[in-house]
């Protein structure tokens, strides 16, 4: 069975952001809760916009730069 890493890997990409980001426990919050929370730091890809964004501009830089662009 494929994997998304595998599906991934079929396409061109230009790296453009620190990947993958970590996850921080929180563990005052987590205790108040009675659950495990953890916190996805999108804030350390080193570009302001962080997520989705950056990561679907580097399929799409890579697509425009095989095309000459």
């Amino acid at each position: 069975m494929r994997t998304i890493d595998d599906a991934l890997e079929q396409h061109p990409r230009e790296s453009l952001t620190r990947t993958p980001t970590p996850f921080d426990y929180l563990q005052h919050f987590s205790n108040r809760l009675g659950v495990d929370v953890h916190l996805k730091r999108e804030d350390l890809t080193d570009l302001t916009l962080g997520g989705d964004k950056p990561r679907k501009l580097e399929y799409e830089l890579a697509i425009a730069r095989q095309q000459g662009a």
